[in-house]
């Protein structure tokens, strides 16, 4: 709505020099770029919000391997084969890092009694590759989310200033054009109010009424 009502707002800039003298003329000439502003931060915080990586199927891909994993490994601990100790450090699935931990501490197993265990396992070399594999794109891909959620803080803080600015800006262009085109009472069509036509909360509409 401020970027389509700029171009009318800026039609009447010597209009307003002329007529407002005192008026700060960066309400109307930073119009534009403080709305461009507000957009840029706004598509910049939705693309933090929404990572673009593979990281859901991947989780889903780890949570199977770690179940297989382990219903493998305390097959082989009941027969006897290996140590069921180290299992007991299990965290659950609950969160990315704990299954990492998880896969992790199954791929150890598997490394370290890999003499003993081959073929006892249904588990072979490729599994252990792939899991490896797992980890590593996985703390990747983690590392990274932390990252960008503290750049989404950042943004989000950006995301309100920019706001507040081209608020600022449009709210006062706006009061301008009130005054310049009240006898014509075309104003609103040139700069109409942000909140025009909105439904107030606690109006007949929202609570049911007609």
């Amino acid at each position: 709505m401020v970027l389509g009502a700029s171009p009318r707002i800026l039609l009447l800039r010597a209009e307003i020099e002329r007529h407002l003298p005192l008026f700060d003329r960066t309400h109307v000439d930073e119009l534009q770029d403080a709305a461009f502003g507000l957009a840029y931060t706004q598509a910049r915080v939705a693309s933090l919000e929404h990572p673009a990586d593979d990281l859901p199927q991947l989780h889903r891909e780890a949570v199977q391997r770690r179940d297989r994993a382990i219903g493998d490994l305390k097959n082989l601990a009941a027969h006897g084969i290996i140590d069921p100790s180290p299992l007991e450090s299990l965290t659950g699935t609950k969160g990315y890092k704990n299954l990492i931990d998880d896969l992790r501490l199954c791929l150890a197993v598997y490394r370290n009694l890999w003499g003993a265990l081959e073929g006892h396992s249904c588990s072979g070399q490729s599994d252990l590759l792939r899991s490896e594999a797992l980890i590593h794109r996985m703390e990747l891909l983690v590392g990274e989310r932390e990252l960008g959620r503290n750049r989404l803080d950042e943004w989000s803080s950006m995301r309100e200033r920019a706001f507040t600015l081209l608020w600022g800006h449009y709210f006062q262009a706006r009061r301008a054009v009130v005054y310049l085109r009240a006898d014509a009472g075309d104003a609103d069509s040139i700069a109409p109010s942000l909140f025009k036509g909105r439904i107030k909360r606690g109006s007949p509409r929202t609570r049911g009424g007609s």
